[in-house]
């Protein structure tokens, strides 16, 4: 490529249209050069620095296996920006990543003399290049800065005109292309500061240092208040509770804009917002815009004046409770917003509280990043999807609580989180509400611009019955010693029958035979009954949506 970039050109576009899968394996590897050089410097040849880095030499196959886990990794934060619509716009860092680096070989290919100029590429984008060192040949640039020349030069023009031509017909791509263009455009973001992917040995995984990202970059205009300005008129016509994850405030004058918002849409006293989001309580900058959870309750909530926020619980950007009581019995609504890095997950749920009273009641939602079921949760198995996943589970299971959408659908696979590839959004209930209650499940497409599936849970509440209806027998029971021998002198009893006399309908002696066991009915827990009571009749509604990332509305209908 440095020594006959026009030879090299030529053969790359041969490449292309002969080789498919080659050409992209190509791409790769340069992607992966990037990386690794600008991790290790240029002291060692490339191969070198790929064992050094993964343990192990470099295959076509360790390749592919290496860029197939990174498309289901959670572990490089996509670019995030939003249309004037307010409509959220996502955009993978390692799909951005793929198409610089093949931008820049065919930069090095159709303008040699341009892409070796360090001078030409600083008067054409008018910024200070950075540059990511080699071993022997020539220098790469750094993401920022291919940024800047494809997004703001004539030669930018070019390589993007030669990419569409290349990629014409290809829906992924050209859906990549013009998800940047669109980022670009907006302004929301400022690419030129997204920082430098490398190569962390001591957490085994790529990263993008924080501390090189400028998020002061992006610009602070009204117009970035669209989406919000959208979103409390959604809860014009209130749902009982919304919670939000990812809210990724700027500061504590947009929470002031929101709850202004709120407040003409909804109406001052209408609700009450508890926020756990680092950079709308300080106003210290250092604190990067990621993460924040939010919970939103409207005055129709069951004891809404009972509502507390127990902030000493909370877990910064992360996870926030809030207690009521319905008729006595306590009633938690939990917040999460787990970690999107594996390594950390662990420590997150351990952390998480669990010291209820006995008979309190609980629901949780939110965005867990893991699939807890290991095939039916995801598409692919990948190794990360263990990390966390036993202390999840142990908190969960030390709150009483069930996945309903799993109970009623119980080997179905559905995957609704981004790209569709692992089910990460979550709703659980206390196993009393579930049980005691007629619950309905779903997930939907997403209206709220959010890259995640809607979660809905709608339970149906009756008045407790006080009359004999329809028994089924409580699993549990058949644990019990004395139900144990009643059933089988009964069944003794009966065979005894049947067999005494093979002309007997026996089909009608077994039906008459089960028919008596309905006097015996069980009735609900009457605190239970009496808790949910409060909801009136009709639907307790709850649904889980990404705006911007998730939100779970409790709505009562």
């Amino acid at each position: 490529m440095a020594r006959h970039p026009v030879d090299f050109g030529v053969q790359l576009h041969r490449l292309f249209t002969a080789d498919r899968p080659t050409f992209e394996l190509l791409i790769r590897q340069r992607l992966l050069h990037r990386w690794l050089r600008a991790t290790w410097g240029g002291s060692a040849s490339f191969d070198k620095l790929y064992t050094k880095s993964f343990g192990h030499k470099m295959t076509r196959e360790s390749v592919v296996e290496l860029f197939r886990a990174l498309q289901h990794s959670d572990t490089l934060a996509p670019i995030v920006s939003e249309t004037e619509a307010g409509d959220e716009l996502t955009l993978s860092r390692l799909d951005l990543e793929l198409v610089l680096a093949l931008a820049e070989v065919l930069a090095a290919a159709h303008s040699p003399l341009y892409f070796a100029s360090d001078a030409a590429v600083m008067v054409s984008t008018g910024c200070t290049i950075e540059i990511i060192p080699a071993h022997r040949g020539l220098r790469s640039l750094s993401a920022p800065t291919m940024l800047a020349v494809l997004m703001s030069t004539h030669l930018g023009e070019e390589l993007w005109r030669i990419m569409e031509t290349m990629f014409d017909g290809d829906d992924d791509m050209n859906r990549v292309m013009a998800h940047l263009y669109d980022i670009h455009e907006s302004g929301f973001v400022s690419l030129p500061h997204i920082g430098i992917t490398r190569w962390d040995q001591e957490l085994g995984r790529f990263v993008v240092p924080t501390d090189e990202v400028d998020d002061t970059a992006t610009p602070v205009d009204d117009s970035t208040m669209t989406q919000v300005v959208n979103l409390a008129r959604r809860l014009k016509k209130p749902p009982t509770c919304v919670v939000f994850q990812e809210t990724k405030m700027r500061n504590a004058q947009q929470l002031d804009t929101f709850h202004h918002h709120l407040n003409n849409e909804v109406g001052a006293g209408n609700y009450t917002l508890f926020t756990n989001d680092p950079r709308a309580t300080t106003a210290d900058p250092v604190h990067r815009r990621h993460c924040g959870v939010a919970s939103f309750f409207h005055k129709s909530m069951p004891r809404y004046s009972s509502l507390v926020h127990l902030s000493n619980h909370d877990i910064p950007g992360r996870y926030l409770v809030v207690r009521t009581e319905w008729s006595g019995l306590p009633v938690y609504i939990h917040n999460i917003y787990a970690p999107v890095e594996p390594h950390l997950r662990g420590a997150f749920f351990a952390a998480l509280p669990r010291d209820f009273e006995h008979d309190s009641l609980h629901l949780v939602g939110g965005d867990f990043n893991i699939p807890l079921h290991p095939s039916l949760d995801a598409s692919t198995l990948h190794s990360s999807h263990g990390n966390g996943k036993t202390d999840c589970v142990e908190w969960l299971t030390a709150l009483g609580v069930v996945d309903v959408w799993r109970q009623l659908n119980p080997s179905t696979r559905l995957f609704s989180g981004p790209g569709r590839v692992n089910r990460l959004d979550y709703l659980f209930l206390h196993d009393e509400l579930a049980s005691h209650l007629n619950p309905e499940a779903r997930y939907d497409p997403n209206g709220y611009g959010g890259d995640h599936l809607t979660h809905t849970v709608t339970l149906s509440q009756s008045p407790c019955p006080t009359t004999k209806g329809y028994w089924r027998l409580p699993r549990e029971l058949l644990s019990d010693p004395n139900i144990q021998r009643a059933i089988t002198m009964e069944a003794t009893t009966l065979l005894g029958k049947m067999r005494a006399d093979e002309t007997l309908n026996h089909g009608a002696m077994c039906s008459s035979n089960a028919i008596g066991y309905t006097s015996n009915r069980l009735t609900p827990n009457s605190t239970t009954c009496d808790s949910v009571s409060q909801l009136q009749n009709g639907h307790w509604t709850v649904t889980v949506t990404m705006f911007p990332r998730l939100l779970m509305l409790l709505r009562l209908s």
